[in-house]
């Protein structure tokens, strides 16, 4: 593969599908960082792809790799103590022609910051969808709660942080009874749920 990844420049970085929450000076830089590793490693992961297998991992053709490029880093959140908690990774969506195809994993190793997974493109695409859905709304991460296995798309409104149901966790709601499901809860509404279907 040769093509250059573009880098884009600091202040364009947190261009999304949705408006990414405005961080301080120091999780800009975590942020730039991580977006940096996700692009610079991003033409190293496509290739490890099975040839013939490109469909499964959001691609047509291997072509379409030299397309390919990264949006901005999503925080991966988990939920400890009753309060929601950064785990030091993140979901960066990779991007073709504006679309959402697949979400690299960027985590913190011994050797700093890589790309250690690839893959989720139903995931991907439906985080974009809810991110275009909600463009009133400021991007916060993704949390995951490993006791139900079930993901939230975390979004801030008028300092308030809600959770977004993604498809993993409306088949959870579902499974508990709960099939009316509102666009959004609270951090406390979710906890409510979990303890009283223990």
């Amino acid at each position: 593969m040769n093509k250059i990844f573009r880098l884009l420049p600091a202040t364009f970085i947190f261009l999304n599908a949705c408006f990414v929450s405005r961080p301080t000076p120091e999780k800009t830089d975590l942020l730039v960082n991580v977006a940096q590793v996700a692009e610079s490693e991003l033409p190293g992961m496509l290739d490890k792809i099975p040839a013939g297998r490109e469909n499964l991992y959001g691609f047509e053709s291997r072509e379409e790799f030299q397309d390919a490029t990264t949006a901005a880093p999503i925080k991966s959140l988990t939920l400890e103590g009753g309060e929601m908690k950064a785990i030091g990774s993140f979901r960066v969506p990779v991007v073709l022609n504006g679309e959402y195809r697949a979400l690299a994993t960027v985590e913190n190793t011994p050797d700093g910051y890589h790309v250690l997974d690839y893959g989720a493109t139903v995931l991907a695409k439906e985080i974009q969808s809810v991110c275009a859905s909600n463009s009133d709304k400021q991007l916060e991460g993704i949390l995951r709660i490993y006791d139900i296995n079930a993901d939230f798309l975390v979004m801030r409104k008028a300092k308030k942080s809600l959770l977004i149901p993604l498809t993993s966790s409306i088949l959870y709601l579902n499974s508990v009874g709960i099939n009316s499901i509102p666009e959004s809860y609270t951090i406390d509404e979710v906890i409510g749920i979990m303890n009283s279907n223990r």
